[in-house]
Order: structure tokens, then C-alpha cells, then sequence
């Protein structure tokens, strides 16, 4: 299933446990596209490269869901972060780095 996500640069790759990539999303923001196991938490050492990437930024997380992959260990965990290059305001939902 990894290898059917966009083309991006890549932040992480640790095979059958964790990729992520960033890549274009939309005018007005770009994605970071994460592709883990469940059984790796947000928390995990393992994570840290994607938690070190969003620290600082204002994002959102609008794509969050399981998907059975006998690649992945466990299956998967497909998330997509919107990340905005400028903070987009209080009316738009987010984690605000500001």
C-alpha cells in the first residue's frame, strides 16, 4: 500500500513499521503523509522524526484511518497533516504552533 502514496521528499522509512513523506497538498497548504503500524503511538521513539517535523507548525490532522496491509506489522495507520506555511487563524481548525 506505501507504495501507492504520493511522491514526496521523505522524512522517515523504516520498513513494515513507518514512512512519511512530505508532498503538495493544496494552494494553500502541503501534507505529511504518514504510513504506520499500530502498534507504533504518537509517543513512540519510533515517531519522533514526524513529531520533530510538525513541532513548530501549524497543522491539521483531516485524514486519520486503519487499513489492512499484510505489509505493514499490524496493518496500517494512513494519516494525512495539513500543514499550513502561515498560521491560517482562530477560524480555521488546527494545532496552532503560534
Amino acid at each position: 500500500m506505501f507504495s501507492t502514496l504520493p511522491a514526496g521528499r521523505e522524512i522517515l522509512a523504516i520498513p513494515c513499521w513507518i514512512y512519511a513523506i512530505v508532498t503538495a497538498n493544496t494552494p494553500e497548504t502541503y501534507a505529511l503523509v504518514v504510513y504506520s503500524s499500530p502498534l507504533i503511538g504518537e509517543t513512540d521513539e519510533m515517531f519522533r522524526p514526524v513529531n520533530d517535523y510538525l513541532a513548530g507548525k501549524c497543522y491539521w490532522l483531516p485524514i486519520n484511518y486503519y487499513v489492512e496491509d499484510p505489509e505493514m506489522i499490524g496493518g496500517a495507520d494512513h494519516r494525512v497533516y495539513s500543514i499550513y506555511p502561515r498560521c491560517p487563524g482562530v477560524d480555521v481548525p488546527h494545532v496552532c504552533a503560534e
